[in-house]
């Protein structure tokens, strides 16, 4: 007599992290425009996904790890969005950025593997108002067959098309030039002093009054390009991979009560003298995106230095 032998599977457990995901998010009345969420304030049934996924990926055991794991932007109190867990750029490396931490990546052909988590890239393309533009979602799975869906954060200053991704990715190709660095406040340049700096990479702005540009140094400061290096940088210039680049500052000069003049320019080259260290952070909103110049507005400061396992919102 024939045995038959049945084989249990175990079905996949699928997790996003958009709005939808976290509905009671809805309920709260907030007070700033940006709000850093703790995984204790979400509703219990909220929590798994990010749980899974933060132990899964290493971060949850990480003697550095931070509590705050999304971000809320409101208006008048009202929430308008969240912010999960996405693919960044840092400097020379791939990262996961889940709020306060971050953890790096590896690329191996058209696999990405951090931690127990072994990740394929999806590319579409979607219909803007003026052009099509493409859109990435990596997924990640466990061991015990937990998806993951990661936003993929894109550059959207090199204008390059879904296909051009999805070629990347076919050809097993780093599709670490396309990725836009990880989000950071900026600060005015005078506020760094005269020194040199190495330069992780740069990003933009589109604010109202028109496309300004960020330069992510590698000391954890990020300021906001003018002059020489807004011209550069408007003209479409980017940090090409393992490329050495410095933002030197030879000269600040205060000619009015809170305006400087900079004399600065960007090398290819490593510094040559150690820049002044970061300045302190003050209590701020580290997402806001509001421009600030160096004409005596309030700018927003920066958090401590930057290491691949925190960084600021």
């Amino acid at each position: 007599m024939l045995k038959t032998h049945s084989s249990k599977q175990t079905a996949a457990t699928s997790f996003g992290f958009d709005d939808i995901d976290f509905p009671s998010l809805l309920l709260n009345e907030y007070g700033e425009v940006w709000n850093v969420i703790t995984l204790d304030e979400l509703a219990p049934h909220e929590q798994e996904g990010l749980s899974r996924l933060l132990e899964a990926s290493g971060i949850s055991g990480r003697p550095n790890y931070r509590p705050e794991v999304l971000l809320v932007k409101a208006r008048e109190g009202v929430f308008k969005g969240v912010y999960g867990p996405a693919l960044f750029r840092y400097g020379d490396d791939i990262v996961l950025k889940i709020g306060e931490n971050m953890i790096s990546v590896q690329q191996s052909d058209d696999r990405f593997l951090v931690g127990r988590l072994k990740g394929k890239m999806t590319v579409i393309e979607k219909e803007g108002k003026q052009e099509n533009y493409p859109v990435a979602t990596l997924l990640f799975v466990s061991p015990d067959k937990a998806v993951f869906r990661i936003r993929v954060s894109l550059n959207s200053q090199l204008g390059f098309s879904a296909g051009e991704l999805e070629a990347t990715l076919l050809n097993n190709e780093s599709v670490l030039p396309y990725l836009a660095q990880v989000p950071s406040p900026a600060i005015p340049m005078h506020q760094l002093g005269i020194g040199e700096y190495e330069i992780l990479g740069f990003s933009s702005y589109a604010g109202d009054t028109g496309i300004r540009y960020k330069i992510h140094l590698a000391n954890g400061a990020v300021v906001w390009s003018r002059g020489n290096s807004e011209t550069l940088l408007a003209s479409g210039f980017t940090k090409e991979e393992g490329q050495p680049l410095v933002l030197a500052i030879t000269h600040v000069e205060e000619y009015t009560t809170d305006k400087f003049k900079v004399d600065h320019a960007i090398y290819r080259r490593l510094p040559r003298l150690v820049g002044a260290p970061a300045p302190e952070a003050p209590t701020v909103d580290t997402t806001a995106e509001t421009v600030e110049d160096d004409a005596g507005d309030h700018a927003l400061g920066v958090d401590d230095p930057v290491d691949l396992d925190r960084v600021p919102f």
